[in-house]
């Protein structure tokens, strides 16, 4: 007989898991598989570092509960998929189910309860069903039109599929342009010839890109809560096309890639953000505190911010070059951007993360800086707050210890200071939002996370 936390240990393993969030409770535990194991009881907080850890990726993240229960998942926020385990011995399916259903499409999260308490034994030798005795066989290879004008729309699920190496070599055979939600930031660098810009935010992000004036949208790995309602960005005929066929669609175009044909949206945007990249004022233009956190950024660093104003600046202005350095969730979980640092912080070797947030701060992030000084995980946390407000104002942290930054040159070496050392470091930054009036009069009202 095996024992049921080597058993699900191996499983996790096996369909990409590398950290559980679990209780300080005996019979709670998971071993085997190489798992890290990060050691939290408030089920709040355990769920949040999961989702984030697996919102990160690349793989699933994983949190234990009383139950006993399994939530294993890629999303922030997503109502979960339900699975009964009946048996210890159906233990290996039900995982490998969850796992193909966590890692395609744009991310979700299945939860795995348990009819039987983790003390319990499972059958010798077990193994892991396939993908495929699971999942089926995919469906045929989209056909798409020849039309005088196509354009893409790309999503999250490019990520999740890693099907971004398809995405730009069907760009590259077809010559279409190419825009993308945030959750897709990164399929293509800022100055590339194929981006359009990163879509969804903004009321009238798609009709400045001409979504209506083209004569089909390629719509891959879209997720719904970044995109919108379809009928936002569904403004010409529309061809959906499964991540995993964009290299094989790439091998077999069968015509002369087309000549990608300019749009005016990043110039008006950047004629905008480039200004505020630069501003000297202080309390610091939202731009400019993304510029500053953009240049302490090393190779392999993450920014992960909360929605809202933080995450709306973040996705918005971040200029990114590296896929998978900016996060910000589609779905509002207060406390995720702490939280998904903390995740960050603890992988082996760990992910070098800075958590932006917007003051003042949600209780679920205090329980994430209790957290991540319990267990000595480095995590650095900004925090911009209005402007008008003082130490003791409501724009304060509140967070003993806090650094209040007066310059912009201050922001700057207390960033740098905080990526080069271990432990909690909270960041206060006085920011002026009303710049985004100038974002609201090219694009229109936000309407992310709306």
């Amino acid at each position: 007989m095996e024992a049921l936390p080597d058993l699900l240990g191996r499983c996790l393993s096996a369909i990409g898991v590398e950290r559980v969030v679990c209780p300080p409770v005996a019979g709670h535990t998971v071993r085997g598989g190489g798992l890290r194991k990060i050691v939290e009881g408030n089920p709040v907080l355990a769920a949040l570092i999961a989702d984030g850890d697996g919102r990160v990726g690349p793989a699933a993240g994983c949190a234990v509960f009383e139950g006993p229960h399994l939530r294993i998942t890629t999303a922030v926020g997503a109502t979960p998929t339900e699975i009964a385990v009946a048996v210890p011995d159906d233990l290996p399916g039900a995982i490998a189910e969850a796992g193909l259903i966590v890692n395609a499409g744009a991310g979700a999260t299945v939860v795995l309860r348990l009819g039987f308490p983790i003390t319990e034994s499972a059958s010798e030798g077990l193994v892991m069903p396939s993908a495929e005795t699971v999942a089926g066989v995919s469906a045929a290879l989209p056909a798409i039109p020849a039309r005088a004008h196509t354009v893409v729309l790309a999503g999250p699920g490019v990520v999740r599929a890693g099907a971004v190496d398809g995405l730009r070599a069907f760009a590259a055979a077809t010559g279409f342009a190419v825009a993308n939600t945030w959750g897709a930031k990164g399929v293509f660098e800022w100055n590339s010839p194929h981006h359009m810009g990163t879509v969804g935010l903004q009321e009238r992000d798609f009709e400045l890109l001409g979504f209506a004036d083209v004569d089909l949208v390629v719509a891959t790995g879209v997720d719904p809560s970044e995109a919108g309602d379809r009928s936002r960005w569904a403004l010409s005929d529309v061809v959906e096309v499964d991540p995993r066929h964009l290299a094989e669609l790439a091998r077999s175009w069968p015509h002369a890639p087309a000549t990608i044909r300019p749009n005016d949206f990043l110039s008006r945007m950047s004629a905008v953000c480039q200004p505020l990249f630069v501003d000297d004022r202080f309390p610091m233009s939202p731009g400019r505190a993304v510029a500053e956190i953009r240049a302490t950024m090393g190779p392999g660093h993450i920014v992960v911010a909360d929605p809202g104003p933080a995450g709306f600046w973040v996705a918005r202005t971040f200029s990114t070059i590296e896929l998978g350095s900016v996060v910000v969730p589609s779905m509002v979980a207060p406390g995720i951007a702490a939280a998904a640092a903390i995740a960050c912080g603890t992988r082996t070797p760990r992910t070098p993360a800075v958590a932006v947030s917007t003051g003042p701060v949600d209780r679920t992030t205090l329980l994430a800086i209790d957290c991540a000084r319990r267990i000595d995980a480095p995590l650095v946390l900004e925090v911009w707050c209005h402007s008008e407000t003082g130490p003791s104002g409501e724009g304060s942290t509140g967070v003993s210890g806090a650094v209040r930054v007066t310059s912009i040159e201050h922001h700057r070496d207390v960033l740098l200071a905080a990526g080069a050392k271990r432990g909690v470091t909270v960041i206060e930054v006085p920011v002026d939002f009303s710049d985004l009036a100038r974002l609201e009069a090219v694009a229109g009202p936000v309407v992310a996370w709306r």
